[in-house]
Order: structure tokens, then sequence, then C-alpha cells
């Protein structure tokens, strides 16, 4: 992490949990952009993985 020179982070979770937000916060960084799905209307598990698309 302390080789991480980005002018603009953007930290995007999947759940409540913001383990990617906790995990930039244990690390010293403080200006980032927090973006967490759930709050949009998205459901964990619910979505198609890449995966399934490629065989459609």
């Amino acid at each position: 992490m302390k080789d991480l020179r980005a002018k603009d982070i953007l930290v995007i979770d999947g759940c409540p949990n913001a383990c990617g937000k906790r995990m930039l916060e244990q690390h010293n960084l403080k200006k980032f952009k927090h973006l967490e799905v759930t709050e949009k209307g998205f459901k964990k598990g619910s979505s198609q993985s890449l995966g399934d698309l490629k065989h459609q």
C-alpha cells in the first residue's frame, strides 16, 4: 500500500461491511471516494458474474 500514488481513488464495496474502505483507512489513506453498491439497490450475490455472461 505504501507505493499507491493515485490522484483519485475509488473504493467499491459490495456490502455494508465496507471491507475495502476499512482497508484503506487502516493504511492511513483518507482521501478517497467510497461507493457501497447495496446503497444503490444492488443485492450481494444476485447479479450475474462475467463467467456466466461468457457462456450465454
